[in-house]
């Protein structure tokens, strides 16, 4: 069997691969990024497997491979491959729903942490030298007390313009309740949140418990002091979010979009 492999891999996936047969290991496996078509056109003649992440599986890159029988990509979702062609030609299609659904949602709950206590932008003082006082500056404090590195509870201090908001007792609001949603949820609710989910294809028995809620999008977005979205890209999910729902959410709201980027046509 002769297998084209250009996924990202660890070392005890491949050697169970080429158990398999004649591995030819190119493009990103290799870690010289993705291929092009022409590339890929002149790597497929006599294969009978691919294995890929990123490389665009075309039409014409089907045809230049009349082996062809399995096309497998490591993605949760094949975008990069013309599946309905592949069903065409009876070439059967593998990918791995879900295989990324943690990493995002840890994603989402550290782009929540960054935002909700600013610490990007305090990040950003620090690097330029801001709110670091000088050295050669003694911080008088009063008897007795014990010397402290706050600065100062000012207006225009570091204490002030940066602490933020704790996440524990806000309310959540996450749309779009798949393998991404419910993992955000599980992590949410470990700080003490309050869940309200918007999703059309749940039901409430899977959503509803003490913590977390199935609600309508507008109670959602008059609700919610953060929202996380995890939508699929379709026709029903284009443009979601216009300017009423945003003029509908809190002035104080956070808003994360983690969904797959879609650009227009």
């Amino acid at each position: 069997m002769n297998i084209l492999f250009t996924a990202e891999y660890d070392d005890t996936l491949i050697e169970e691969v080429q158990k398999l047969g004649n591995v030819d290991i190119q493009g990103w496996a290799k870690g010289i990024g993705k291929l092009s078509e022409e590339e890929l056109l002149s790597l497929v003649t006599d294969v009978e497997v691919i294995v890929t992440s990123y490389d665009d599986i075309t039409e014409a890159v089907i045809d230049a491979a009349p082996s062809l029988r399995l096309i497998f990509c490591t993605r949760a979702t094949p975008v990069n491959v013309d599946v309905d062609y592949a069903r065409e030609k009876g070439i059967k299609v593998l990918f791995t729903p879900g295989r990324n659904s943690d990493s995002t949602a840890e994603l989402t709950i550290g782009l929540m942490l960054s935002i909700a206590r600013n610490i990007p932008f305090a990040y950003e003082e620090l690097k330029k030298g801001n709110y670091t006082g000088s050295k050669d500056t003694d911080n008088q404090v009063k008897a007795g007390l014990k010397r402290d590195v706050v600065w100062g509870v000012g207006p225009q201090s570091p204490y002030v313009v940066f602490k933020g908001v704790e996440l524990k007792g806000r309310t959540l609001g996450i749309i779009g309740y798949g393998s991404i949603g419910r993992r955000v949820a599980a992590i949410a609710r470990g700080f003490g949140m309050r869940i309200l989910v918007f999703d059309p294809y749940v039901s409430n028995i899977d959503v509803d418990t003490l913590t977390t809620e199935k609600v309508g999008i507008d109670r959602l977005l008059t609700e919610s002091d953060f929202i996380s979205v995890h939508l699929k890209v379709s026709k029903e999910t284009e443009n979601f979010f216009d300017k009423r729902a945003f003029e509908k959410m809190k002035k104080s709201a956070y808003f994360i979009n983690c969904s797959r980027a879609a650009g227009s046509e």
